[in-house]
């Protein structure tokens, strides 16, 4: 067990000139992973933005009108659910 530290004696400035570059190298993985993480959470915040604007055009042709007409008036439109707008009028009557 002495032996191990004689050798450590001997050879402390290889070891911590070792352990420098080893804490570098992994200054550097750090670095390099957080960049990455950084870009991916910008074309995420990115693709996240343009998927936003698409639903609200979306919706706001899901939310129009729907009318159907008809000879004797205008008939709502409705898929049953509920969903869209409605719009009622009396069945034009000839007087």
């Amino acid at each position: 067990m002495r032996w191990i530290f004689e050798l450590i004696e001997q050879n402390d400035k290889i070891i911590g000139a070792l352990s420098s570059i080893a804490v570098a190298a992994f200054t550097g993985t750090l670095w390099w992973s957080t960049r990455r993480l950084w870009r991916a959470t910008k074309q995420l915040a990115d693709d996240a933005q343009g998927i936003a604007e698409r639903q609200s055009n979306e919706t706001r042709i899901l939310q129009r009108a729907y009318l159907s007409f008809e000879p004797l008036g205008i008939k709502p439109f409705t898929s049953g659910s509920g969903q869209f707008g409605r719009f009622y009028q009396r069945p034009f009557r000839r007087r």
